[in-house]
C-alpha cells in the first residue's frame, strides 16, 4: 500500500493532515503507517469507524499512536491527533 491509499481511506471520513508509511518493518513482518488528523475527535471517531476494517484482504488495526521509547522526544510531541494503523 501506499501513502496515497492511507489518505484517500482515512480522508473519506474525515479531514487528514498527513499520512505516511514507515519504510520498516515490525518483528513480526508487519508495516506501520501513521494518519494526522485535524482534531482528535476525529481521530478517535475514524478509529472507531475503520479499526478491524479489512484492506486488500487484511483486517487492519487503528488506534491512537503512543510513545514510550528510550531514545528522544516523539516527533510530534503532544499530538494526540496521530492515528497509528
Amino acid at each position: 500500500m501506499h501513502w496515497k491509499g492511507l489518505w484517500a481511506l482515512f480522508g473519506y471520513h474525515k479531514e487528514v493532515i498527513d499520512a505516511f508509511i514507515l519504510t520498516k518493518r515490525c518483528r513480526n513482518g508487519k508495516r506501520i503507517g501513521f494518519v494526522i488528523f485535524s482534531n482528535e475527535r476525529d481521530a478517535q471517531r475514524v478509529i472507531m469507524r475503520l479499526n478491524g476494517f479489512f484492506l486488500l484482504g487484511k483486517r487492519i488495526g487503528v488506534k491512537m499512536a503512543r510513545y514510550n521509547g528510550r531514545r528522544g522526544k516523539l516527533r510530534f510531541k503532544r499530538n494526540r491527533n496521530c492515528v497509528l494503523i
